[in-house]
Protein backbone atom coordinates (compact mmCIF):
# COMPACT_ATOMS: atom_id res chain seq x y z
CA UNK A 1 0.00 0.00 0.00
CA UNK A 2 1.35 3.66 -0.84
CA UNK A 3 1.77 5.40 2.17
CA UNK A 4 1.74 8.83 1.80
CA UNK A 5 3.53 9.68 4.71
CA UNK A 6 6.74 7.98 3.94
CA UNK A 7 6.77 9.68 0.65
CA UNK A 8 6.81 13.34 2.50
CA UNK A 9 9.24 11.63 5.07
CA UNK A 10 12.46 10.84 2.36
CA UNK A 11 11.41 13.91 0.27
CA UNK A 12 11.62 16.37 3.57
CA UNK A 13 15.08 14.48 4.25
CA UNK A 14 16.69 14.53 0.97
CA UNK A 15 15.35 18.36 0.68
CA UNK A 16 16.48 19.43 4.14
CA UNK A 17 20.09 17.28 3.13
CA UNK A 18 20.56 19.31 0.63
CA UNK A 19 18.89 22.18 -0.14
CA UNK A 20 17.57 22.20 -3.77
CA UNK A 21 13.82 22.07 -5.42
CA UNK A 22 15.27 19.86 -8.77
CA UNK A 23 12.82 20.16 -11.53
CA UNK A 24 13.71 17.41 -13.43
CA UNK A 25 13.93 13.36 -12.05
CA UNK A 26 16.23 11.24 -13.55
CA UNK A 27 16.59 7.36 -13.28
CA UNK A 28 19.72 6.26 -14.67
CA UNK A 29 20.62 2.16 -14.77
CA UNK A 30 24.14 1.67 -12.76
CA UNK A 31 26.18 1.03 -15.88
CA UNK A 32 25.31 4.22 -16.90
CA UNK A 33 28.54 6.77 -15.20
CA UNK A 34 28.86 9.22 -18.29
CA UNK A 35 25.52 11.20 -17.68
CA UNK A 36 26.23 11.02 -13.80
CA UNK A 37 29.70 12.57 -14.22
CA UNK A 38 28.30 15.74 -15.84
CA UNK A 39 26.21 16.52 -13.16
CA UNK A 40 27.56 19.68 -11.70
CA UNK A 41 27.80 20.53 -7.56
CA UNK A 42 26.40 16.90 -6.82
CA UNK A 43 25.39 16.16 -3.41
CA UNK A 44 25.20 12.75 -3.29
CA UNK A 45 22.88 10.66 -0.91
CA UNK A 46 23.09 6.52 -0.77
CA UNK A 47 20.04 4.81 -0.51
CA UNK A 48 20.30 3.53 2.82
CA UNK A 49 20.67 7.36 4.25
CA UNK A 50 17.35 8.05 2.34
CA UNK A 51 14.03 7.71 5.35
CA UNK A 52 12.02 4.60 3.54
CA UNK A 53 14.38 3.70 0.68
CA UNK A 54 15.40 -0.21 -0.77
CA UNK A 55 19.22 0.13 -0.31
CA UNK A 56 19.60 -3.31 -1.15
CA UNK A 57 18.14 -6.65 -2.21
CA UNK A 58 20.21 -10.26 -1.80
CA UNK A 59 22.89 -8.27 -0.49
CA UNK A 60 23.81 -6.30 -3.19
CA UNK A 61 23.85 -2.76 -2.38
CA UNK A 62 21.53 -0.11 -4.58
CA UNK A 63 21.69 3.03 -6.20
CA UNK A 64 22.31 6.30 -4.76
CA UNK A 65 20.39 9.89 -5.42
CA UNK A 66 22.34 12.42 -6.88
CA UNK A 67 21.50 16.35 -6.77
CA UNK A 68 22.97 19.40 -8.52
CA UNK A 69 23.26 21.00 -12.07
CA UNK A 70 22.85 19.49 -15.72
CA UNK A 71 22.74 21.03 -18.81
CA UNK A 72 21.20 24.42 -17.17
CA UNK A 73 18.71 22.73 -14.52
CA UNK A 74 18.37 20.99 -11.19
CA UNK A 75 18.16 17.07 -11.79
CA UNK A 76 17.30 14.68 -9.01
CA UNK A 77 18.96 11.30 -10.51
CA UNK A 78 18.55 8.22 -8.88
CA UNK A 79 21.77 6.19 -10.26
CA UNK A 80 21.01 2.70 -10.05
CA UNK A 81 17.68 0.87 -10.27
CA UNK A 82 15.86 -1.48 -8.44
CA UNK A 83 14.03 -4.12 -10.79
CA UNK A 84 11.01 -6.61 -10.25
CA UNK A 85 12.95 -9.83 -10.88
CA UNK A 86 15.50 -8.68 -8.01
CA UNK A 87 12.35 -9.32 -5.57
CA UNK A 88 11.10 -6.12 -4.85
CA UNK A 89 7.51 -4.81 -5.56
CA UNK A 90 6.39 -2.33 -8.21
CA UNK A 91 4.95 0.48 -5.39
CA UNK A 92 8.89 -0.35 -4.20
CA UNK A 93 10.19 0.37 -7.31
CA UNK A 94 7.70 3.49 -7.97
CA UNK A 95 8.36 5.06 -4.32
CA UNK A 96 11.36 7.52 -5.65
CA UNK A 97 9.62 8.43 -8.45
CA UNK A 98 7.09 9.60 -6.19
CA UNK A 99 9.62 11.48 -4.07
CA UNK A 100 10.89 13.00 -7.40
CA UNK A 101 7.78 14.61 -7.60
CA UNK A 102 6.89 15.70 -4.00
CA UNK A 103 10.05 17.19 -4.33
CA UNK A 104 9.06 19.40 -7.00
CA UNK A 105 10.04 17.27 -9.95
CA UNK A 106 7.32 17.90 -12.99
CA UNK A 107 9.70 15.90 -15.69
CA UNK A 108 10.88 12.35 -15.82
CA UNK A 109 13.76 10.95 -17.87
CA UNK A 110 14.50 6.97 -18.11
CA UNK A 111 17.14 5.73 -19.69
CA UNK A 112 17.81 2.13 -20.18
CA UNK A 113 19.14 -0.77 -21.79
CA UNK A 114 16.97 -3.34 -23.82
CA UNK A 115 16.86 -5.62 -26.66
CA UNK A 116 15.82 -4.82 -29.76
CA UNK A 117 12.48 -7.16 -31.64
CA UNK A 118 12.71 -4.57 -34.72
CA UNK A 119 15.02 -5.49 -37.32
CA UNK A 120 15.90 -2.05 -38.29
CA UNK A 121 17.27 -1.69 -35.04
CA UNK A 122 20.96 -2.29 -34.05
CA UNK A 123 23.29 -3.25 -31.44
CA UNK A 124 24.44 0.24 -30.22
CA UNK A 125 21.71 2.45 -31.50
CA UNK A 126 19.67 4.41 -29.48
CA UNK A 127 15.12 4.54 -29.11
CA UNK A 128 13.02 6.91 -27.66
CA UNK A 129 10.13 5.10 -26.30
CA UNK A 130 6.60 5.90 -27.96
CA UNK A 131 4.19 3.74 -25.89
CA UNK A 132 4.39 0.77 -24.07
CA UNK A 133 2.95 -2.44 -23.11
CA UNK A 134 3.07 -3.71 -19.58
CA UNK A 135 3.62 -7.62 -19.41
CA UNK A 136 4.68 -7.66 -15.83
CA UNK A 137 1.48 -8.98 -14.38
CA UNK A 138 1.38 -6.63 -12.16
CA UNK A 139 1.02 -2.51 -11.66
CA UNK A 140 2.45 -0.23 -9.44
CA UNK A 141 -1.29 1.63 -9.07
CA UNK A 142 -3.07 -1.77 -7.39
CA UNK A 143 -4.34 -1.03 -3.99
CA UNK A 144 -5.99 1.83 -2.73
CA UNK A 145 -5.81 5.09 -4.39
CA UNK A 146 -4.31 8.22 -2.92
CA UNK A 147 -5.80 11.24 -4.32
CA UNK A 148 -2.82 13.50 -3.48
CA UNK A 149 -0.90 11.53 -5.73
CA UNK A 150 -3.14 11.11 -8.64
CA UNK A 151 -6.52 10.01 -10.00
CA UNK A 152 -7.87 6.55 -9.48
CA UNK A 153 -8.08 5.71 -13.35
CA UNK A 154 -5.12 7.56 -14.87
CA UNK A 155 -5.46 8.31 -18.68
CA UNK A 156 -2.68 6.61 -20.60
CA UNK A 157 -2.95 7.64 -23.70
CA UNK A 158 -0.02 9.92 -24.24
CA UNK A 159 2.09 8.19 -21.65
CA UNK A 160 5.38 9.68 -23.32
CA UNK A 161 5.37 13.07 -23.66
CA UNK A 162 4.77 13.88 -27.29
CA UNK A 163 6.56 17.50 -27.23
CA UNK A 164 9.75 15.74 -25.32
CA UNK A 165 9.76 12.74 -28.34
CA UNK A 166 9.08 15.70 -30.77
CA UNK A 167 12.47 17.60 -29.01
CA UNK A 168 14.41 14.50 -28.81
CA UNK A 169 14.08 13.50 -32.68
CA UNK A 170 15.09 17.28 -33.82
CA UNK A 171 18.19 17.63 -31.67
CA UNK A 172 19.06 13.81 -33.70
CA UNK A 173 18.14 15.05 -36.60
CA UNK A 174 20.65 18.32 -35.71
CA UNK A 175 23.27 16.14 -34.01
CA UNK A 176 23.07 13.10 -37.05
CA UNK A 177 22.52 10.64 -34.65
CA UNK A 178 20.44 7.98 -35.13
CA UNK A 179 17.40 7.73 -33.41
CA UNK A 180 14.51 5.22 -33.62
CA UNK A 181 11.52 5.68 -31.96
CA UNK A 182 9.28 2.61 -30.80
CA UNK A 183 7.13 0.28 -28.13
CA UNK A 184 8.63 -0.89 -24.96
CA UNK A 185 7.77 -4.07 -23.94
CA UNK A 186 8.11 -4.70 -20.24
CA UNK A 187 8.84 -8.43 -19.04
CA UNK A 188 10.15 -9.93 -15.70
CA UNK A 189 13.17 -10.94 -16.69
CA UNK A 190 15.84 -12.12 -15.24
CA UNK A 191 15.70 -14.88 -18.30
CA UNK A 192 16.39 -13.95 -21.80
CA UNK A 193 13.18 -14.49 -23.44
CA UNK A 194 12.13 -17.58 -25.92
CA UNK A 195 12.50 -18.11 -29.32
CA UNK A 196 8.44 -18.46 -29.04
CA UNK A 197 8.30 -15.33 -26.78
CA UNK A 198 10.14 -13.50 -29.48
CA UNK A 199 8.06 -14.41 -32.41
CA UNK A 200 4.93 -13.78 -30.02
CA UNK A 201 6.62 -9.43 -28.92
CA UNK A 202 6.96 -9.18 -32.34
CA UNK A 203 3.67 -10.30 -33.24
CA UNK A 204 2.19 -8.10 -30.60
CA UNK A 205 3.72 -5.00 -32.22
CA UNK A 206 6.67 -4.50 -29.56
CA UNK A 207 9.80 -3.34 -30.84
CA UNK A 208 12.25 -3.57 -27.94
CA UNK A 209 12.13 -5.67 -24.46
CA UNK A 210 13.49 -4.81 -21.26
CA UNK A 211 12.87 -5.19 -17.41
CA UNK A 212 12.49 -2.24 -16.26
CA UNK A 213 11.12 1.77 -17.34
CA UNK A 214 7.42 0.47 -17.60
CA UNK A 215 6.87 1.19 -13.92
CA UNK A 216 8.29 4.18 -13.43
CA UNK A 217 6.30 5.19 -16.29
CA UNK A 218 3.01 4.29 -14.68
CA UNK A 219 3.97 6.14 -11.46
CA UNK A 220 4.81 9.18 -13.28
CA UNK A 221 1.82 9.65 -15.47
CA UNK A 222 -0.01 9.16 -12.44
CA UNK A 223 1.19 11.77 -11.09
CA UNK A 224 1.18 14.21 -14.05
CA UNK A 225 4.48 14.52 -14.58
CA UNK A 226 6.05 14.64 -18.27
CA UNK A 227 8.06 11.54 -19.10
CA UNK A 228 10.58 10.72 -21.86
CA UNK A 229 12.15 7.10 -22.26
CA UNK A 230 15.35 6.71 -23.53
CA UNK A 231 16.89 3.06 -24.70
CA UNK A 232 20.05 1.89 -25.74
CA UNK A 233 19.64 -1.05 -27.76
CA UNK A 234 22.71 -3.40 -26.30
CA UNK A 235 21.43 -6.61 -28.19
CA UNK A 236 19.45 -7.95 -31.08
CA UNK A 237 16.52 -10.15 -30.11
CA UNK A 238 15.24 -11.46 -33.48
CA UNK A 239 14.16 -15.58 -33.10
CA UNK A 240 16.31 -16.94 -35.61
CA UNK A 241 19.25 -15.64 -33.90
CA UNK A 242 18.68 -15.92 -29.91
CA UNK A 243 22.13 -16.49 -28.73
CA UNK A 244 22.70 -17.26 -24.93
CA UNK A 245 26.08 -15.58 -25.09
CA UNK A 246 24.85 -12.13 -26.18
CA UNK A 247 24.00 -11.03 -22.43
CA UNK A 248 27.86 -10.35 -22.01
CA UNK A 249 28.20 -7.94 -24.17
CA UNK A 250 25.90 -4.65 -22.72
CA UNK A 251 28.37 -3.18 -21.24
CA UNK A 252 30.41 -2.34 -23.83
CA UNK A 253 27.63 -1.43 -25.96
CA UNK A 254 26.45 1.22 -23.49
CA UNK A 255 29.30 2.78 -23.16
CA UNK A 256 29.99 3.51 -26.78
CA UNK A 257 26.24 4.69 -27.04
CA UNK A 258 26.28 6.86 -23.97
CA UNK A 259 27.98 9.91 -25.46
CA UNK A 260 25.10 10.39 -28.39
CA UNK A 261 22.74 9.70 -25.82
CA UNK A 262 23.85 12.41 -23.34
CA UNK A 263 24.32 15.03 -26.41
CA UNK A 264 20.86 14.83 -27.12
CA UNK A 265 19.77 14.85 -23.54
CA UNK A 266 21.89 18.01 -23.29
CA UNK A 267 20.03 19.73 -26.28
CA UNK A 268 16.23 19.02 -24.50
CA UNK A 269 16.97 19.91 -21.34
CA UNK A 270 18.56 23.45 -22.51
CA UNK A 271 15.55 23.87 -24.04
CA UNK A 272 13.58 23.26 -21.52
Amino acid sequence: MVELHRIEEAAQFISRTTGARPSIGLVIDAELSGIVSRIEGAKVLDNAAIPHFIHETNGRALGKIIIGQLFGKTVIALHGRERYYEGVSLQQIAFPIRVMKSIGATHLFLIDGVGALNRQMKTGDLMVVSDHMNLLGDNPLIGHNLNALGPRFPDMSEPYSLALIRKAKDAARELKITLHEGIYAALTGPHLETNAEYKMLEKLGADAVGYSTVPEAIAANHMGMAVMAFAVITDECFSEVAKAERINEPLSVIRRAEPHLEKIIEQILRSL
